[in-house]
């Protein structure tokens, strides 16, 4: 004989579609509620376990014995509580926000095993990643090629564009609270190339009177082998952390041995790989100091990655090969502060001074010494080095009730130096005034 259970929410209103599951003969069986919040439960037994399930609800289970009192569901705040600040005048929860935001937690990256950004975007809808050897990772979003997708850190862009992207897997996830992708144009808030949407990066905060310290390794038969650190501490209102770590890549090609690794390649066709060889290293650091009515925050970080492309043996006898190598630096500092000027109106404002700078070497190895000199030919070496100094704050307020109005400024010049930019250098400027309203 079939018995029915009741579900509805905290005001006594019938849910549907909530997932019921129960006993019967020792099997697992499974009732949805209707559209009145009854679930047909077919010969169960007193004393049998139910599993009572609803996507935005606590999960409850409990023992069926006749139940004629229906069972209430309280609502989960685990989803609204979920804050979000790409393009937002405050922080507000993800229901609330103007624009759809997709978001990215630290636990998710960490179930992903995902150690650069791109490791996360890949299995992300409506991006599309390309990879090469020597330029790296870069992205398409919503079939909009990468020069117009806008990427930050803690709202200061990445700088270092190479054919239009930049370089995903020099972006290391190690210290990211959280990723937040915004699709579609937000060129009022972030400038003209936030044109296909975008991807800012929140790092972790050091919290007060708190001293926490980890590490991480990671590795893979390919020959990935990682490892990262960091310590954080807070005495009452300062608090700062510090971490680092080493990505390296030993190179792969097709019939390598699990966990193959040769340190210094034989002088054969072997030793140019089809995946380059890379090193990265990286350190961050920020301090944050908490005032009467906000915070100051001061960030930096430094990046200093690596690329092998070693070549094959040429000459009469094999006795020479052209090995390139590309060496990436990148120096990010920042200066934030938030704060309020009272009950109706807040302030932000951000300083953030970058350098990039990559540099492409050439040698010529004598593989009978294994010896290398760098190549005397110019056009084989090359330096490009892009600085960018960033000023951007706003000022939010309430005209009413139902309007809430953002006035801003930024200011952004970005100095360019390498031997494909016409006269070796270059300059270009932002500068602007805005205001939006909600």
């Amino acid at each position: 004989m079939a018995q029915s259970l009741e579900v509805v929410d905290e005001k006594g209103k019938p849910l549907s579609d909530v997932q019921v599951l129960y006993q019967q003969e020792g099997k697992w069986k499974l009732s949805i509620t209707d559209s009145e919040g009854l679930a047909k439960l077919e010969e169960i037994e007193s004393g049998s376990e139910l599993h009572i399930s609803l996507l935005g609800f606590e999960k409850i289970q409990t023992i069926w014995n006749g139940n004629t009192e229906p069972v209430i569901l309280k609502k989960s705040d685990y989803d609204l509580s979920e804050v979000v600040i790409t393009g937002q005048y405050r922080p507000v929860r993800k229901n609330e926000s103007v624009h759809s935001i997709r978001t990215i937690d630290a636990e998710e990256i960490e179930d992903r095993a995902a150690v650069t950004l791109d490791d996360v975007l890949r299995n992300e809808l409506n991006f599309r990643i390309s990879r090469d050897n020597i330029l790296g990772t870069g992205l398409a979003m919503q079939g909009i090629s990468g020069e117009n997708v806008k990427i930050m850190i803690d709202g200061v862009p990445v700088i270092g564009r190479l054919n239009g992207n930049i370089d995903l897997s020099q972006i290391n996830l190690n210290q990211i609270e959280r990723i937040e992708i915004v699709e579609g144009p937000l060129a009022v808030n972030y400038g003209s190339n936030a044109l296909a949407g975008t991807i800012n990066l929140i790092t972790k905060s050091p919290k007060s009177e708190e001293t926490n310290a980890e590490a991480s390794f990671f590795t893979e038969s390919i020959g990935h082998f990682n490892v990262n650190g960091s310590v954080s501490t807070g005495i009452k209102k300062q608090s700062i952390t510090v971490s680092g770590g080493r990505n390296f890549f030993d190179g792969w090609s097709p019939g390598d041995d699990f966990f193959y690794h040769n340190p210094e390649p034989i002088a054969d066709g072997r030793r140019a790989r089809q995946w380059n060889p890379r090193e990265q290293i990286f350190a961050d650091a920020k301090y944050r100091l908490a005032l009467n009515r906000g915070y100051l925050e001061v960030a930096g970080s430094y990046f200093d990655e690596e690329i092998i492309n070693r070549g094959a043996p040429m000459g009469a006898y094999g006795e020479r090969a052209f090995d390139d190598h590309y060496l990436t630096k990148r120096y990010n500092t920042s200066l934030k502060y938030q704060g309020s000027l009272g009950e109706n109106w807040n302030t932000h404002h951000l300083v953030g001074y970058n350098i990039f700078e990559r540099t492409k070497s050439t040698y010529v190895t004598d593989l009978t010494g294994v010896s290398s000199d760098l190549s005397p030919n110019p056009s084989l070496q090359d330096t490009t080095t892009f600085n960018t100094f960033l000023a951007r704050g706003s000022f939010i307020g309430k005209l009413s009730n139902q309007v809430d109005l953002q006035i801003g400024y930024e200011t952004e010049i970005e100095e360019g130096a390498g031997e494909r930019i016409v006269d070796a250098t270059g300059m270009i400027g932002n500068y602007a005034l805005f205001a939006t309203a909600e």
